[in-house]
């Protein structure tokens, strides 16, 4: 997100143009057995919730747009063809991402594993 809003903010091919930047479509769903793994958890059964219910009591930090990616029935997927013909061609993997952090975690002693 960051290499892609600088390069938004520098490239003259990217002046007055509105960008998507997005990685792959995420299905929490795919990712869980991943992270529990990594973490030495087992996974429980789903526990619908919505963040604008349960976290009510808390300051409004847009609760509707995390509802919203959380409970899609269908994978999100924006157009990132703007920012590819602007010059940028990266892309990250979710899964590797999160997990790679909790390696870090886990070897700096934060996260016990």
């Amino acid at each position: 997100m960051a290499r892609a809003s600088l390069r938004a903010a520098t490239e003259g091919s990217a002046r007055d143009q509105a960008f998507n930047v997005v990685n792959e479509p995420v299905r929490w769903r795919r990712i869980w057995g991943k992270l529990a793994a990594a973490l030495v958890l087992p996974i429980g059964p789903p526990v619908p919730m919505r963040l604008a219910v349960h976290r009510a009591d808390a300051r409004a930090v847009g609760w509707g747009l995390g509802d919203f990616a959380f409970h899609s029935a269908f994978d999100l997927v924006s157009d990132m063809g703007t920012i590819w013909r602007a010059g940028f061609d990266e892309s990250v993997d979710s899964a590797a991402v999160l997990l790679s952090a909790i390696g870090r975690l886990q070897a700096a002693r934060v996260l016990r594993r």
